[in-house]
């Protein structure tokens, strides 16, 4: 990812990294954001990407990669994995 730096991405799964920089257009004031979360033994990547003058917190993907993790966590527990997320007005 072109520019990348280090962010937070919360305390996801059992090991986490995450990036942001430019997306993968490399458009300057572009951004694209990349969470890499393992779960037990799976692996799991999660990206999004704006365009330029549109803003996008460096927390955006972390529900998303905190929901997909718990769901793997919970398949591979041998438990049915539940699903769905709450919408909010943030």
């Amino acid at each position: 990812m072109p520019e990348a730096r280090t962010v937070s991405a919360g305390n996801i799964g059992d090991q986490r990294d995450a990036v942001a920089g430019l997306s993968s257009s490399i458009v300057k004031g572009s951004k694209g954001l990349m969470i890499q979360t393992r779960v037990g033994s799976v692996i799991m990547m999660s990206m999004a990407e704006a365009g330029p003058h549109t803003g996008m917190a460096d927390s955006y993907m972390n529900r998303f990669a905190d929901l997909f993790a718990q769901r793997a966590g919970q398949a591979e527990a041998g438990e049915r994995p539940s699903a769905g997320m709450t919408a909010s007005a943030r």
